[in-house]
């Protein structure tokens, strides 16, 4: 394995600490990989790694501290990772998280991301390899995860907006259901907030019989 303290360069130093720093927690029970695990992702880019040997010890950080997102070992003791991500999930934790275990079943991967999960990587193969497609990988979900919130954000802005102008303003996704309908829209066709919510779709609204 490569060494990554060789490969980088003050000028790849600085630009790193130029991006927003990613904060990670990882979940294994094995000592040694948390080490390995938390030295290696921290050279390969703008991370830094918390490491707990448990579920329950991964809960407590949680508790105190703030995650981007969670990379869990499959198989521990006591509680093991598609527990703790169905546990996540069933509280309505929507924090991205990625199985990384050496489990390479593929029954394992379905239920993973059946459960939730937003990767599963295989931690078999020569360490740069794995570790880089880790890295990748926890790029890729976090930066998905800020997307949909910015969408969230967008969409949460444009509807206030919407409830100010006087002016009828309705949403509808491809087969004519309504997402939104603002206030003006209400008025102008004559329906209730109750119908709209009823299941009231675009084509009905517009062409009533």
């Amino acid at each position: 394995m490569a060494n990554p303290a060789e490969e980088s360069s003050p000028k790849g130093n600085t630009a790193s600490t130029e991006e927003t720093v990613t904060q990670v927690l990882y979940v294994d029970n094995e000592a040694g990989l948390l080490k390995a695990a938390k030295s290696i992702l921290e050279m390969h880019g703008s991370f830094h790694v918390e490491t707990a040997s448990s579920v329950e010890e991964a809960m407590k950080k949680m508790e105190d501290q703030t995650f981007d997102v969670i990379v869990s070992d499959y198989i521990m003791p006591g509680k093991d990772g598609l527990e703790f991500l169905k546990e996540l999930r069933e509280s309505g934790n929507s924090i991205p998280f990625i199985i990384f275990t050496g489990k390479g079943r593929e029954i394992v991967a379905i239920k993973a991301l059946n459960l939730g999960a937003d990767q599963y990587i295989n931690k078999i193969g020569k360490t740069e390899a794995v570790y880089s497609e880790l890295a990748h990988g926890i790029r890729t979900v976090v930066k998905g995860k800020k997307a949909e919130e910015e969408l969230r954000e967008s969409e949460r802005r444009f509807r206030e907006l919407s409830e100010l102008l006087p002016e009828v303003i309705f949403e509808m996704d491809s087969k004519g259901g309504l997402k939104f309908v603002n206030h003006e829209a209400y008025i102008h066709f004559g329906y209730s907030q109750k119908e709209f919510d009823s299941g009231l779709d675009a084509f009905q609204m517009l062409a009533p019989e």
